[in-house]
């Protein structure tokens, strides 16, 4: 996208119009695609973080009990961040 779009967006009152948000959606989906390309899928790079690249399934019986963030979950979100 161009910073033509930018300002397009910036003045679409359909939309938030906060011109750093509309940068960040579109480096972030840049990146996305970069993810897709280089793992041939976004579920493929998720699958790197997996032990043995198996499903985790949690057995939670109250949302009390799941917690905010697991080692993997801090992992996955470190990784994305750079």
């Amino acid at each position: 996208m161009t910073e033509q779009d930018v300002e397009r967006l910036v003045q679409d009152s359909g939309i938030i119009r906060h011109r750093r948000q509309i940068e960040t959606t579109i480096t972030n989906a840049q990146l996305f695609l970069e993810v897709q390309k280089e793992f041939g899928g976004f579920y493929n790079y998720l699958r790197t973080f997996l032990p043995e690249g198996k499903t985790v399934v949690n057995h939670w019986k109250a949302l009390s009990e799941i917690p905010a963030s697991t080692p993997l979950s801090d992992a996955l979100g470190k990784d994305m961040k750079k």
